[in-house]
C-alpha cells in the first residue's frame, strides 16, 4: 500500500525532475511509518517520498516561494509564512511539449497494510483551474479524526464545518494566527490563534450561519464551544445555537440565544444534548447588532467541542484549563479577573498551587494588587442561571487573600434585567492579610427570576496583595454563611418558601389500586383475539 499525491499541472516554466532509482519489484512494508515533510531541507527536498515515473507523468518540484514558477503560485509558503519558505508543486517536464492532459504523482514509501494511516496536508489553490500546490505533508500511523466528530478549534481550518449559501448574507472567516488580517478581531493568545469570526463591520441585522457536521447521538452529550462577543459601545448582537436535523437554518430548533456583552475575553457556554434517533446537525447564527461599525468590537467562536455524558452544573467551575462558563466582565467593572493555568506559579503574592489539586497543575482566577489599582472593582460572572422555584441552592468556593490593606471581596446575585444587586458574601478585612493559605467559604442564595452570580473584588491601596477564587460550585440545598464574618454587610434574606396545604383525605375511587396486596378489581387477559396481551402479574417486593 503506498500513497499518492497527483495532480494535472497548468503550463508553468519547469522544474527537472530528479532522477529516480526503480522501486523493487517486491518492496518490504514498513511498520509504523511516520514521515513528516515540509520540504524545507535542501538536500532532502521531498524527504522520504518518490516522484512516480512513466509516460504522461509530471513532476512535483520544490519551489522557493521568493521565485514561483507562475503569478498563480503563493510568494510565501505555510511553514514560515513568508517568501524564504518552501512548497512542491505539479509542473510538466522541461522536455514536455504536449498539451495533452500530464499527471504528477508523489509517492509514500510502501505502508503496512495492517495498519491504520492518517494523511494530512495543506493545499494551495486559486481559481477554477488552479496549479496544485502542496506544504508541510504528513503521514502518521493512527485513525484520522472521524468526519462526523463534531469537535474542531480550527486549526486546520474548519475541520468539514461549511458556511450556509442562500439564508444569510455574510460568512464567517477562518484566522489563521497569521496576525491582525481585520481590525474587528479578538487579541491573540497562544489560546486563540485560529478561530472563526464574523466582519462586524456588516450593517445590523446581516447573518452568518456555519453548519457543523452531522453527529449521532445515542447518549446524552455535553457541548461546549467558547465565543468572543464584544463592543466598545456595548452591543445587542445575537449568537443563535439551532439544531437542523436534516434539513437547513429555517427548519431549526432553537437550543441557545445569546446577547450579552462578555467583555475583552473569551467566554465558554454550554449545553445539555439528549440522545435522538435523528440525525443532530448543529448551527451557529451570528447576528449583527447596533454600534458595531466604526468601534472596536468582536464576534467571534472557537474551541466547539462534543463530550459523551451531561455538562457541569450551572455556574461550577474548578478553573483548572479554563473559566468554564464564567467571565471577566470589564464594562460592569474597572479591572479584569485574571486566569493563572497550570504551572503558572507566582513568585510575588499569588498562590503558589490552585485549591483543586494543590499543586502547580490547576488554575484558578486572580486579581494582583497595583498602586494604581486602589479602589478598582472587578466583576466575574457566571452564566445566566434559570429562576429557583424550590429550596435554596448554596455557592461554595475557596479564596485567597494576600496583604493589600483595604481589599474586599464579594458575592453577589445580580438580576441582569433590572439592574439589581444583591449581596450574598463579603469579606472586608480590617488589617492586611498576610497568611497566603487557601480559606472555604459558603453561601445561601434563592431568586425567583433570570439572574447571574458575582464574584466581585474591590481592591486596597499598595502593590503588595492579590485576590485568588478557585472550585466555584452551585449545589442544591442551603447552607450557612462561612466563615461568619462573611455576614458583615449582607443583604440577602431567605425567601419565604409557600408550603402546600396537607391533602384532604379523599376516600379511594372504584379503579384506585396501590397493588400492595393484590389486583384489587383490575385482571389480567390471558389472550385476546385482537392482539398479544401483556400478561400483568402481582408482583411482591421483599421488604
Amino acid at each position: 500500500m503506498c500513497v499518492f499525491f497527483s495532480a494535472i499541472p497548468q503550463d508553468a516554466v519547469p522544474v527537472p525532475p530528479p532522477t529516480v532509482s526503480p522501486l523493487s519489484t517486491s518492496p518490504k512494508p514498513i511498520v509504523n511509518v511516520d514521515i513528516q515533510c515540509n520540504f524545507e531541507n535542501a538536500s532532502r527536498p521531498i524527504c522520504d517520498l518518490k516522484q512516480d515515473t512513466g509516460d504522461n507523468v509530471g513532476t512535483w518540484a520544490r519551489v522557493n516561494a521568493s521565485d514561483p514558477p507562475s503569478s498563480n503560485h503563493p510568494i510565501s509558503d505555510h511553514t514560515v509564512r513568508n517568501s524564504s519558505g518552501h512548497y512542491i508543486a505539479a509542473l510538466r517536464h522541461t522536455n514536455d511539449d504536449s498539451k495533452g492532459e500530464v499527471t504528477a504523482r508523489l509517492k509514500t514509501p510502501t505502508l503496512d497494510p495492517n495498519l491504520d494511516y492518517c494523511l494530512t496536508f495543506f493545499l494551495h489553490h486559486v481559481g477554477d483551474s488552479p496549479p496544485p500546490v502542496v506544504v508541510n505533508a504528513e503521514v502518521t500511523t493512527s485513525r484520522c479524526p472521524r468526519k462526523d466528530d463534531l469537535s474542531c478549534s480550527f486549526t486546520e481550518g474548519l475541520c468539514g464545518f461549511r458556511q450556509e449559501e442562500v439564508y444569510d448574507n455574510i460568512d464567517w472567516i477562518w484566522h489563521d494566527a497569521n496576525g491582525h488580517d481585520d481590525p474587528y478581531l479578538p487579541d491573540e493568545s497562544k489560546a486563540h490563534d485560529y478561530y472563526v469570526y464574523l466582519n462586524t463591520s456588516a450593517p445590523k441585522g446581516s447573518k452568518g450561519v456555519l453548519y457543523t457536521t452531522n453527529y449521532w447521538l445515542t447518549e446524552p452529550h455535553c457541548l461546549t464551544f467558547q465565543v468572543h462577543m464584544h463592543s466598545e459601545m456595548g452591543q445587542d448582537a445575537a449568537l443563535n445555537v439551532l439544531n437542523i436535523g436534516e434539513g437547513n437554518i429555517k427548519d431549526g430548533e432553537l437550543l441557545l440565544h445569546a446577547r450579552e456583552d462578555f467583555g475583552s475575553d473569551w467566554v465558554t457556554l454550554q449545553l445539555n444534548l439528549e440522545p435522538s434517533l435523528k440525525p443532530f446537525h448543529l448551527a451557529f447564527e451570528g447576528i449583527m447588532g447596533n454600534h458595531m461599525n466604526g468601534v472596536y468590537s468582536t464576534f467571534a467562536l472557537d474551541d466547539v467541542k462534543l463530550t459523551p455524558g451531561m455538562c457541569n452544573s450551572p455556574a461550577s467551575c474548578s478553573f483548572d484549563s479554563n473559566l468554564c462558563s464564567w467571565y471577566s466582565n470589564e464594562n460592569l467593572g474597572d479591572d479584569e479577573w485574571q486566569f493563572a493555568g497550570p504551572g503558572e506559579v507566582s513568585i510575588n503574592t499569588r498562590p503558589y498551587s490552585d485549591s483543586t489539586q494543590r499543586d502547580n497543575l490547576g488554575g484558578f482566577v486572580f486579581i494582583e494588587a497595583d498602586e494604581n489599582l486602589s479602589n478598582n472593582r472587578a466583576w466575574l460572572m457566571s452564566e445566566r442561571l434559570p429562576p429557583i422555584v424550590s429550596a435554596e441552592r448554596c455557592l461554595t468556593f475557596w479564596y485567597h487573600l494576600y496583604g493589600a490593606e483595604g481589599t474586599k471581596l464579594s458575592a453577589l446575585m445580580y438580576d441582569p434585567n433590572s439592574g439589581s444587586l444583591t449581596t450574598l458574601w463579603k469579606l472586608s478585612p480590617s488589617t492586611p492579610i498576610w497568611d497566603p493559605g487557601w480559606q472555604y467559604a459558603a453561601a445561601p442564595f434563592s431568586a425567583s427570576y433570570i439572574h447571574q452570580v458575582i464574584m466581585e473584588s474591590v481592591m486596597g491601596t499598595g502593590f503588595m496583595g492579590d485576590v485568588a477564587v478557585d472550585d466555584i460550585v452551585v449545589a442544591a440545598d442551603g447552607c450557612i454563611i462561612q466563615p461568619s464574618e462573611a455576614n458583615n454587610g449582607v443583604n440577602y434574606t431567605t425567601p419565604v418558601i409557600p408550603t402546600s396545604e396537607p391533602a384532604t383525605s379523599v376516600p379511594p375511587g372504584l379503579y384506585d389500586c396501590y397493588f400492595d396486596e393484590d389486583l384489587c378489581i383490575w385482571k389480567s387477559e390471558a389472550g385476546s383475539v385482537w392482539c398479544e396481551v401483556l400478561i400483568w402479574q402481582d408482583f411482591a417486593w421483599n421488604r
